[in-house]
């Protein structure tokens, strides 16, 4: 008799269930990877606008004052004059 190719309902549920386990100790992980990222961003971003105003400032040959803003949110702000 030829056994059959395949997986039974017991092997499946096995592998869903540590799947699942796995998958709810990585979520935590990748929450704090996606913070830091945007942490890196938001320095890279401020990073370019310093390298923009030097640039505009030496180009023109004018002072280029930087203003850092902030509300009582979680939101900033950055621009130059």
């Amino acid at each position: 008799m030829k056994r059959e190719q395949g997986f039974t309902i017991i092997e499946l549920a096995i592998i869903l269930i540590v799947m699942g386990v796995l998958l709810t100790i990585a979520i935590p992980a990748f929450d704090k990877i996606i913070e830091k990222r945007r942490l890196v961003g938001a320095a890279e971003t401020v990073f370019q606008q310093i390298v923009r105003a030097r640039t505009v400032a030496i180009k023109r040959s004018i002072p280029i004052v930087l203003e850092f803003g902030a509300d009582n949110t979680t939101s900033w702000s950055l621009g130059f004059t």
